[in-house]
């Protein structure tokens, strides 16, 4: 029955809903494991977790393409197109990360200005994030999986890296919640 589910879900009628869903899942849990265990929360912040929620629907949309567009400009898994599946990840990667500062802040009523802060403050911790964690993982993806899978594979290590992700994007909102919450007490 799984192995139907499966193939009906990762079929080319179904994929990039498939994949959506799927950003939006991981990134969502990603926040909930954040509020949970890292930021302390008694209470979930479900405001917060919607807004993850669609961040991950736009990662995992998003996703959806650029998988596909890496392997038909990039065709095969020899090493040569597995270099340049990683370059173009290295190079689009970071800034691509950056506008979830954009969809995260806009959902959390930031001004363009705050965005842009929150932007330059946390660019370098994006930037090693996805140098040192994405791309050594990326080669076991271009190179073992099928394209239909690569969103639920970087979907499944996303949920470390979306964590950590989710915690830098919230990090102001954080210590805004906490001295409100203190606030209540």
């Amino acid at each position: 029955m799984l192995r139907n589910i499966s193939r009906i879900l990762y079929s080319s009628k179904y994929l990039f809903w498939t994949n959506t869903a799927t950003g939006m899942i991981f990134f969502g849990t990603g926040d909930m494991i954040v509020q949970k265990y890292i930021d302390k929360r008694s209470n979930i912040d479900l405001n917060r977790n919607v807004n993850s929620c669609i961040a991950g629907t736009y990662m995992g949309s998003i996703s959806h393409f650029w998988y596909g567009f890496l392997d038909r400009c990039f065709p095969g898994t020899n090493r040569k197109m597995i270099i340049k599946k990683l370059l173009s990840e290295a190079i689009v990667g970071p800034p691509f990360a950056t506008t979830l500062f954009f969809i995260v802040g806009k959902l959390g009523h930031k001004s363009n200005q705050q965005i842009i802060d929150d932007i330059r403050e946390n660019f370098k911790y994006l930037l090693m994030a996805d140098w040192l964690f994405y791309i050594p993982l990326q080669f076991f993806n271009f190179y073992y999986l099928p394209t239909k899978y690569r969103v639920l594979y970087v979907s499944m290590l996303s949920l470390v890296y979306d964590s950590i992700l989710v915690y830098v994007l919230h990090r102001n909102h954080n210590e805004n919640f906490d001295s409100k919450q203190n606030k209540k007490n």
